[in-house]
């Protein structure tokens, strides 16, 4: 169960995403790839902090094209932590569509904690590097139906009334 991704930003510039309050209990001394590809990679639970109850919030699945994406879950909170080997001034990420009522954020000196509530589907974390920016895609996942039947299935046949309209 994947507890934390890591996003190369840019050389030693790069942003660890997990669930908050989770810090304590990743294993960040083991660092795996990822199948999202270079740039990426993910940090599974301590053993001893593992437990049959404890929910998967960030998943790395299969979309409709059959690539992969990165996946969190709605309602649930989470953390950006910026980390820059000796910058001082380190640019937090934007989340697509800020000002949205959907979207609780907090900030501080290195991190960015958000939250999607009432909100679904893809979205994307922009990373200001120099002169460009550097995108981290995701998709924000329903907490209580099963995203690729139940929710996909559902859209798929609002989008098929309504283009009959």
């Amino acid at each position: 169960m994947i507890a934390a991704i890591r996003f190369q930003i840019e050389g030693e510039y790069y942003a660890d995403l997990y669930t908050a309050g989770e810090y304590e209990d990743i294993n960040w001394d083991n660092e795996c790839d990822c199948q999202l590809g270079d740039g990426y990679h993910i940090f599974y639970y301590k053993a001893d902090r593992m437990s049959p109850d404890r929910t998967e919030n960030i998943k790395i699945a299969k979309d409709l094209d059959d690539k992969y994406i990165l996946r969190v879950i709605e309602t649930k909170r989470y953390i950006f932590k910026v980390s820059d080997a000796g910058q001082q001034d380190i640019e937090l990420p934007t989340i697509q569509n800020e000002n949205n009522k959907f979207l609780k954020i907090e900030r501080d000196n290195h991190t960015l904690i958000f939250q999607f509530i009432n909100y679904l589907g893809r979205t994307k974390a922009s990373f200001h590097v120099k002169d460009h920016y550097k995108y981290l895609v995701f998709e924000v996942a329903p907490n209580k139906i099963d995203y690729e039947d139940d929710y996909i299935e559902l859209t798929e046949s609002i989008a098929e009334k309504c283009s009959e309209l």
